[in-house]
């Protein structure tokens, strides 16, 4: 560059200044911001003229509004001014960055973890066995609570012989013996929830005492094969109930025997909904003030729900019905109260959930071929 025509147009305002408009921002009244514009042009003299010549132009003009007619000039300033602004926006983009990621980790952050933590107890389905424990009450007090007719029965001894029946590891015969045990006490609260009457007696000091029995009026019917071994306890709290039979079981062909029926249930369906092929009840079942059902499981409901359709075909009222299984879940109980919601279930334990082979989790398995030694 022409130093000498430099200077001539450094001395030429005319020269120099055109009609183009140019906001002088403050980054633009900044003499270093300038000073270091102008030193790309190569001399340090020329710098300090540009300089010189730039506050005398800024002190002249009350309007920040000029024009610059050399296009280099003013494309230098142009980009000291733009990459001035990206420095300050960055510095204060990422300071208002960092303060609100700063406000979010000590206030936002632990109020939600906090809230979430109280509703994750509640409905997640893992923790600990704390955790656990609570969840299962908060579930059965959920279910009782919508179900009036629904009662779990809360006992020490109960939770005792559930952990034996539920260990894999637990030979037949203790799994037998334990399991008589408990279907002997959930035999006689079942029965207790059945119609009672009042009696008295004479004891062997000659006084009398007064309590209560389950009237003769009540029928137990099991749905077999596992059902079988509840009615046994039934039959051994009181042995001169009348009996019934419900039959269920997993066929894969129909068959019509001398007018008894045989049906098959559909193993390809994903529900494997179980269909009835067989019952025999007791004569003017209708008659009877309770019917007490007993299976062990209920895990769909769905065998619970063809063996109370059978019996309500057969003329027993909805409400006359006592449902008893040792181990139910929410998917069941929700299945059979939405259909039939006058019965009432008793069950010794509820679990969460059912697995993709529509097994009750936890569980214990396989009842009747854990309580007949059938498995495989």
């Amino acid at each position: 560059m022409n130093t000498h025509d430099d200077h001539d147009l450094l001395d030429d305002d005319s020269d120099s200044i055109k009609s183009t408009k140019y906001r002088l921002d403050q980054t633009g009244k900044n003499e270093n911001a300038r000073r270091r514009a102008v030193q790309k042009l190569g001399s340090e003299d020329i710098a300090n003229e540009y300089s010189e010549k730039f506050n005398a132009l800024s002190r002249s003009i009350k309007d920040p509004e000029f024009v610059v007619a050399d296009e280099m000039i003013k494309d230098l300033l142009m980009k000291d001014f733009s990459q001035n602004e990206i420095r300050q926006l960055l510095h204060v983009g990422c300071g208002r960055i960092i303060r609100v990621e700063k406000e979010y980790k000590l206030g936002i952050k632990p109020t939600a973890e906090e809230v979430a933590a109280k509703e994750a107890t509640r409905t997640a389905p893992w923790g600990g066995k704390k955790a656990k424990e609570k969840r299962a009450r908060t579930t059965t007090s959920a279910l009782e609570a919508q179900y009036s007719r629904l009662e779990v029965l809360n006992m020490k001894s109960l939770k005792s012989l559930h952990l034996m029946l539920r260990d894999r590891r637990t030979p037949h015969a203790q799994f037998k013996h334990f399991a008589d045990r408990l279907m002997r006490i959930l035999a006689e609260e079942s029965l207790a929830s059945c119609a009672m009457e009042y009696a008295t007696v004479w004891t062997p000091t000659g006084a009398e005492y007064s309590g209560m029995v389950p009237t003769n009026n009540v029928c137990a019917v099991s749905i077999i094969r596992a059902g079988d071994a509840l009615l046994d306890a039934v039959l051994h709290c009181v042995p001169s109930i009348a009996v019934g039979t419900s039959l269920t079981r997993h066929l894969f062909l129909a068959y019509h025997i001398e007018g008894k029926i045989l049906i098959q249930r559909n193993e390809n369906t994903i529900e494997k909904s179980p269909i009835l092929f067989y019952s025999k009840l007791p004569p003017r079942i209708a008659g009877y003030g309770r019917v007490l059902l007993v299976d062990p499981m209920l895990a769909t409901g769905g065998s619970a729900k063809l063996a109370i359709q059978t019996l309500i075909n057969a003329g027993v009222e909805e409400q006359n019905i006592v449902f008893a299984n040792v181990v139910a879940c929410p998917h069941g109980i929700h299945a059979v109260f939405e259909e039939f919601p006058h019965i009432k279930i008793v069950t010794s334990a509820l679990d969460p959930d059912l697995n993709e082979y529509k097994y009750i989790v936890p569980g214990l398995g396989d009842y009747g071929d854990r309580y007949y030694n059938t498995l495989l």
